[in-house]
C-alpha cells in the first residue's frame, strides 16, 4: 500500500500587548540563532506563512504533539 501525503496546518498563537504586527521567520544557522537543532525535518516538508503565522506540515507520516 502506497504511503498517503498528509498535510497539517499549525497556527502559531502570537500576542503582542500594544498591538505591533508580528511576523517570524525560520532561524539561520548562519547567524547562529538556532545552536544544535537547526536541521532538516525529512521526510515532513515545513513551509512558514511568515504574515499568518502559520506553518504547513506535509509529509507521508505526521505525529503532532501540542
Amino acid at each position: 500500500m502506497p504511503n498517503k501525503l498528509v498535510r497539517m496546518a499549525v497556527d502559531l498563537a502570537v500576542v503582542d500587548d500594544d498591538g505591533d504586527a508580528v511576523r517570524c521567520r525560520w532561524a539561520e544557522a548562519s547567524r547562529q540563532e538556532c545552536g544544535s537543532v537547526c536541521h532538516s525535518l525529512s521526510p515532513v516538508d515545513v513551509t512558514l506563512n511568515q504574515v499568518s503565522l502559520t506553518l504547513i506540515l506535509t509529509g507521508s507520516s505526521l505525529t503532532c504533539m501540542l
